[in-house]
């Protein structure tokens, strides 16, 4: 917590010396070196070595705004989450998945300012994991990294072939950017660069300053471009700079920390690679997994549906369970459900541990297709499987509680911890099953309780749900009952 609480202030400083002058686009991580890489940089030598491979625990959150809208895509994660670990291969550093998380938080969904941000991680960051955070707008930029605290990655920027998330995470683990010194500096590249920018040396072409000038890497050549730029064939820059001796070179793009744009970016340094190491090793030891990694997915990825049968029939749309054949290696799964045979929309998507799945509240008579993703918490790879269909049966529709008045249910609304009360009448006597779903159909929480006449208690755990309009069903004895349930702050 103090190495925590003195990022921060460090952090703040950054901001109000680096923001005062302009917001970079590509990456809002502010121009502050790590103290702990200051005195890395001074003497990498007396710092911990491994030849081991590291995993790095991480926790991925995903944001949406106060209506449970505008998630990025689980799909489109898992793509993100495994070209982040093809990233960081030739590191010999991999990423677990300890978690993906959903939060709804406008503030934090979108925020054009830091602190917000700050208080997303403050108030949602799971200890000793790298928390990354996938909003909408991280304060104007693609990205940013508060070291010791967490990354914040914009949905737009993580797609395939973004090298976004690599970036960050490079930031996260003590890495400059290629052009340390120059966020935010106006200058004519036509002319010589001066001898210090803003107090920090100028890294010259010939290295003779490059252990204390730059990002402080011998290995990463000189680099003034502080703005998105693409790159020749050769995979340089196009625009031509001269350093304090008035000697023209052109940057080098194939590195992630530069700005150079993500089809010339593929690789870090080895100076770098060991700086991030070492860094795992003595001030980010925290993050270090003791999670035995998954193994590979190799198997074809074929669904071999168990029920209902390929082709077959759910008599009951309000409750048709999907069971599946497992996929060697696979702890999780992305089921996708359809009411039509292709995919590019989704209906209904959900997050399986195991080899099934219950939905309720589907269409009586109709076909779904549905199919799966296997993945586990370094394996996330993987394509969809192909899909199998299945077809509903017919049922009567379920009363209105309200309009029966067969069981009262109050408080509706009903606030985050309140215990929900249950009034029934002669007819609600006995074993019920009970289910609180999502307008969409998905359940978040059933019970099995024996009513009695009178006043009764139902413990529903609302502390992890989003606020908003659910569905809250009883079944008894043939019979069906619904009402809706709406749960706020």
């Amino acid at each position: 917590m103090k190495k925590q609480l003195l990022t921060l202030l460090l952090f703040l400083a950054g901001y109000s010396a680096t923001f005062a002058q302009t917001a970079p686009n590509p990456c809002a991580t502010p121009a502050v070196k790590s103290e702990w890489l200051k005195r890395y940089q001074q003497n990498p030598a007396a710092f911990p070595k491994s030849n081991e491979r590291m995993y790095v625990d991480m926790t991925i959150h995903i944001m949406g705004n106060d209506n449970g809208q505008g998630y990025f895509s689980i799909t489109k994660t898992l793509n993100a989450f495994c070209e982040l670990n093809e990233d960081f291969e030739t590191a010999d550093i991999q990423f677990v998945l300890k978690d993906v998380l959903y939060h709804d938080e406008t503030s934090y969904f979108s925020h054009q300012e830091f602190e917000p941000g700050y208080e997303m991680m403050a108030t949602y960051n799971i200890p000793n994991t790298l928390n990354c955070y996938i909003v909408e707008d991280p304060a104007g930029a693609c990205g940013y990294s508060i070291y010791g605290w967490g990354i914040a990655l914009k949905q737009t920027c993580i797609n395939a072939g973004d090298n976004t998330w690599a970036h960050e995470v490079g930031h996260a683990l003590s890495l400059p950017h290629t052009f340390s010194g120059w966020e935010g500096y106006d200058h004519n590249y036509n002319l010589p660069a001066p001898a210090f920018v803003d107090g920090s040396e100028v890294e010259r072409v010939n290295g003779s300053n490059c252990q204390s000038a730059g990002d402080g890497f011998c290995d990463t050549a000189a680099d003034y471009l502080n703005d998105r730029w693409g790159c020749s064939f050769n995979g340089n820059s196009t625009t031509s700079q001269k350093d304090p001796s008035g000697v023209s070179f052109y940057s080098n793009g194939s590195y992630f920390m530069s700005y150079s744009l993500d089809a010339c970016s593929y690789q870090f340094s080895a100076e770098q690679i060991a700086a991030m190491r070492a860094n795992l090793l003595d001030d980010n030891e925290d993050l270090m997994s003791e999670t035995q990694p998954g193994e590979p997915i190799t198997a074809d990825i074929v669904l071999a549906a168990i029920t209902p049968a390929q082709g077959g029939s759910a008599p009951d749309p309000n409750a048709v369970t999907l069971q599946w054949e497992p996929i060697p290696n696979a702890t999780h799964y992305v089921v996708q459900l359809n009411p039509f045979s292709f995919f590019s929309v989704v209906v209904n998507q959900f997050i399986v541990e195991g080899t099934s799945l219950t939905v309720n509240n589907l269409l009586a008579n109709r076909t779904y297709h549905w199919r799966v993703r296997p993945f586990n918490n370094i394996q996330t790879c993987s394509p969809f499987s192909n899909s199998r269909y299945f077809t509903t049966g017919s049922v009567t529709g379920a009363s209105d509680l309200s309009a029966d008045q067969v069981l009262n249910v109050y408080p509706n609304p009903i606030g985050k911890g309140q215990i929900l009360q249950l009034r029934a009448n002669e007819m609600m006597q006995g074993q019920a099953l009970i289910t609180l779903s999502t307008i969409t159909g998905s359940k978040v929480w059933s019970s099995t309780p024996t009513l009695v006449k009178g006043d009764q208690e139902i413990e529903i755990d609302t502390e992890g749900l989003p606020v908003g309009a659910y569905v809250l069903r009883i079944v008894q004895d043939g019979n069906q009952w619904q009402t809706k349930l709406i749960i706020q702050k």
